[in-house]
C-alpha cells in the first residue's frame, strides 16, 4: 500500500468512526430516555395491576357480605376477624379520637 492509498484509507476509516460515534450519542441519549420511560410505564402498569388486584378482591368481600355466602369456610365474619386481628383497629380508634 503507497502512502497515498494509507492516507485516504485513514480518512476514511476516521470518517466511518466519527459517524458511528455521533450516532452512538444520540443512540445511547435516546436509549436513556426510552429507559427511564420504560420504567416509568412498568412502575404504572404495576401500580395498575395492584390496583385492579385491590379492588377484585374489594368487590368479592362485598359479594360475600352481601349474600352471606362462605367460600372454602372463609365468610365475611372470619375475614372481619382476621383483618381486626392483623391491624390493630382499637389503636387506630383511639388515635382519631386525639386529633382535634
Amino acid at each position: 500500500m503507497n502512502p497515498d492509498q494509507y492516507e485516504d484509507r485513514k480518512r476514511y476509516i476516521d470518517a466511518v468512526k466519527s459517524s458511528f460515534s455521533a450516532s452512538g450519542q444520540q443512540m445511547q441519549a435516546t436509549e436513556r430516555k426510552s429507559d427511564k420511560t420504560d420504567s416509568e410505564k412498568v412502575l404504572r402498569s404495576f401500580l395498575g395491576v395492584r390496583f385492579l388486584l385491590a379492588l377484585c378482591l374489594f368487590f368479592a368481600f362485598f359479594v360475600i357480605k352481601q349474600t352471606d355466602t362462605s367460600w372454602k369456610s372463609w365468610d365475611a365474619d372470619k375475614i372481619t376477624q382476621k383483618i381486626q386481628s392483623t391491624i390493630d383497629v382499637s389503636g387506630m380508634i383511639e388515635q382519631l379520637k386525639e386529633l382535634p
